[in-house]
């Protein structure tokens, strides 16, 4: 993204060390810092800072996930800015290719599939 976006300054932040930051041979853009971090706590750091904000696969590491993708993702941002979530759900085959079934411990074997729409609002 720095190297896309050269007039943009990028941030990245991730509880486990980038394997480009192992390649003693990789030279960041100047526009790009990459932090080694608990990202449940850095973000609470910023406030009004980012235009956008994507997450990844963070539900794997967040306990609290509700609040540190809504309560402060939404002060991290700047007015009207964007928050992207990419969250998967893992289907495991069987031999014979046919998935296990995605369920809750403890709960019967239903789908936990399921979606949920946000909708911001500016403030009146």
């Amino acid at each position: 993204m720095a190297e896309e976006f050269p007039n943009t300054d990028v941030t990245g932040i991730d509880i486990v060390p980038p394997d480009v930051l192992s390649r003693p041979s990789t030279v960041l853009p100047s526009n790009c810092v990459l932090k080694v971090a608990d990202g449940t706590t850095e973000i609470k750091k910023y406030r009004v800072a980012f235009d956008i904000i994507h997450f990844r696969a963070a539900h794997l590491g967040m306990p609290n996930l509700a609040t540190i993708l809504l309560e402060d993702s939404a002060h991290a941002l700047v007015p009207g800015g964007l928050l992207l979530l990419i969250h998967c759900v893992p289907i495991i085959l069987k031999d014979d290719l046919s998935a296990y079934p995605v369920t809750d411990e403890g709960q019967p074997e239903e789908p936990l599939i399921g979606s949920v729409k946000l909708t911001l609002k500016k403030p009146a």
